[in-house]
């Protein structure tokens, strides 16, 4: 499904973990709703609450479980003659003469001035090299730009 550095694993890992976590205690809530209240379980905001968060969370760890599953951790690239996985890469907007400094990143970035090698404008600088000047669609608009340095 996706490639994943791994420091953006581990944080996949973590986010498993935490929702596990908040999974055991949505089902203490739940126990102790329907052990509180004379009331049926369909007037009991408690359990109701409870019963909703349990289902959100259970969806939410299959979908992190299922990345997981089908993701492919992928080294740090040594090679830095062109934009890979991993790299940091400077780029000039040639409409706005603005620079730009991004890592390129797993399927799913968790980190600040990461952006996923999936997403348009990641998929837009892999393979470039130093110099290389790329046209492509970002949202509905023509972008274009300028590789000025990669590490």
């Amino acid at each position: 499904m996706g490639y994943f550095l791994e420091k953006d694993m581990a944080v996949l890992e973590a986010r498993i973990q935490e929702t596990i976590e908040k999974l055991r205690k949505v089902g203490t809530e739940l126990r102790t709703a329907v052990t509180q209240s004379s009331e049926t379980w369909h007037d009991n905001f408690g359990f109701e609450n409870a019963q909703q968060q349990a289902r959100l969370l259970g969806q939410r760890l299959q979908d992190l479980e299922h990345i997981r599953k089908n993701a492919t951790i992928i080294p740090l690239p040594k090679n830095v003659i062109t934009v890979a996985i991993g790299h940091t890469v400077t780029v000039r907007d040639l409409e706005t003469n603005s620079i730009q400094t991004f890592q390129i990143g797993s399927h799913i970035t968790f980190t600040k001035n990461t952006i996923s090698y999936a997403s348009p404008l990641g998929a837009l600088f892999l393979g470039k090299g130093i110099g290389q000047q790329i046209k492509g669609m970002i949202g509905s608009k023509e972008r274009e730009f300028k590789v000025i340095e990669i590490w």
